[in-house]
């Protein structure tokens, strides 16, 4: 293996300009809406388009349309998708589960429910009920690899960074949903233990999600091609230098101040 690790550059954004890419997304979510925001989910199928990965993981899929998004915008491809879901957020009875329900269509109860949704779209997937029933080591190594779930107990949370480490590929970025300082900031101090350990770099903070990669990876196309959208956004900047156990960091801050200049208000559906 060189000593960097190169994203691919490509892929079907970059032969359409980007106004039509964002009006594509908007309308795809509000089709098939995810527990997302709009403004995360583009930067995350920029990551899709650039990497090109074989595998791609889904840790609390739910509904399943933040990978069929992810596949929508990346095609042509030859991904795979796993999913792991076992509602039971969904069969919960409960204030925070009646919002969800409510909020939120396609919300299913029963992995089967699930499987027929995703046969809705061209799209290649797995399933597993519950992070329990992962095995030791998989034979394709993940290439992305999305957070949005919680262990029952800490501790499960380090074991499972520690295999998504394992079973990782040399290119591996991990993005954590829910990563603000109010919901599950958990998330983002346990991956953040994995950059003190030197097994991880953060590269982009978004609105609600945050990611990382191996430190090997060589993240500048990401950060070039994502300076494109900047109109759209309004703040598009890099942290302040600075050193983080050893390890400089260098990472994507994305804030949106102001509407869409060119029609795609990019509104949070």
């Amino acid at each position: 293996m060189s000593s960097a690790s190169t994203l691919g550059v490509g892929g079907p954004l970059f032969l359409m300009d980007n106004n039509t890419h964002i009006k594509e997304l908007e309308q795809f979510h509000k089709q098939y809406p995810s527990m997302s925001l709009v403004d995360d989910l583009l930067i995350e199928t920029l990551i899709c388009i650039i990497m090109k990965p074989s595998q791609v993981w889904e840790l609390g899929a739910g509904n399943g349309n933040w990978c069929s998004l992810m596949n929508h915008c990346s095609r042509p491809n030859n991904t795979e998708f796993t999913l792991v879901e076992n509602f039971a957020l969904a069969k919960i009875n409960d204030i925070k589960a009646a919002f969800w329900r409510k909020h939120y269509p396609y919300q299913f109860t029963t992995q089967e429910e699930l499987i027929s949704h995703m046969s809705n779209f061209d799209i290649k997937t797995n399933y597993f009920s519950d992070v329990k029933d992962l095995p030791t080591y998989i034979d394709k190594k993940i290439d992305i690899v999305r957070i949005d779930l919680d262990c029952p107990r800490g501790h499960d949370q380090h074991k499972l960074a520690n295999w998504i480490l394992d079973n990782g590929s040399d290119n591996l970025v991990v993005i954590a949903d829910d990563t603000l300082t109010n919901k599950s900031f958990h998330r983002f101090m346990i991956m953040q233990e994995q950059v003190a350990k030197g097994n991880l770099r953060l590269f982009w903070i978004g609105r609600d999600t945050s990611a990382w990669c191996r430190p090997k990876v060589d993240i500048e196309p990401f950060f070039h091609f994502a300076s494109k959208f900047k109109n759209y956004y309004g703040s598009m900047k890099f942290n302040r230098p600075y050193t983080f156990f050893g390890y400089n960091q260098k990472y994507l801050i994305i804030r949106r101040h102001a509407p869409y200049s060119a029609g795609a208000e990019g509104k949070n559906t």
